[in-house]
């Protein structure tokens, strides 16, 4: 009759070695969820239309960590920038955010001129030994204000009012 000997393997406590099909190690005794970075809007941050002549719109993105862990927010990088239509405000990065945790981040759009801005934020974190990039579009329109008051919707060049009502017309 013959005897078999499997290997023995030494293994810290935390891990077992799973005895059904392949051989595999799984940990044990690990505690809660994975942690995972969260960026609210999870989209977009969308400025709608400025004045060139207004002071900059403002819009928040907030970053928070979903699970039992920390993240490590490492940096915050705009780009392509619009020209400096986009601006961070103030930067909070590098920040360890733990569970539960969160971090505003404010984003700035002043246009210098009419037209379409598009732009990307990218948060650059760590989760254990995992580095991660998220990015949030950015967009926004220099509105037309030819009056520089501030305020968009006026009118356009070449455009003009209908005027009063001619009551005439109906008679």
């Amino acid at each position: 009759m013959s005897k078999r000997f499997l290997p023995c393997l030494l293994l810290p406590p935390a891990w077992s070695v799973a005895a059904c099909g392949p051989w595999y190690l799984e940990q044990v005794g690990a505690v809660g969820e994975p942690t995972v970075v969260e960026i609210e809007p999870p989209d977009e941050l969308a400025f709608g239309a400025v004045s060139p002549a207004a002071s900059p719109a403002r819009l928040e993105a907030t970053v928070s960590a979903a699970g039992d862990g920390q993240i490590a927010l490492e940096s915050l990088v705009i780009e392509p920038d619009g020209d400096g239509a986009f601006t961070l405000g103030p930067d909070p990065s590098p920040c360890v955010i733990s569970s539960g945790e969160e971090v505003v981040v404010e984003v700035a759009f002043h246009p210098d001129a009419t037209g379409t801005y598009i732009g990307r934020i990218s948060f650059h974190a760590r989760v254990s030994e995992d580095s991660v990039v998220l990015n949030r579009r950015l967009s926004g329109t220099g509105c037309n204000d030819p009056d520089q008051d501030g305020t968009c919707g006026a009118p356009l060049p070449g455009w003009e009012p209908f005027g009063p009502p001619d009551d005439t017309a109906m008679r």
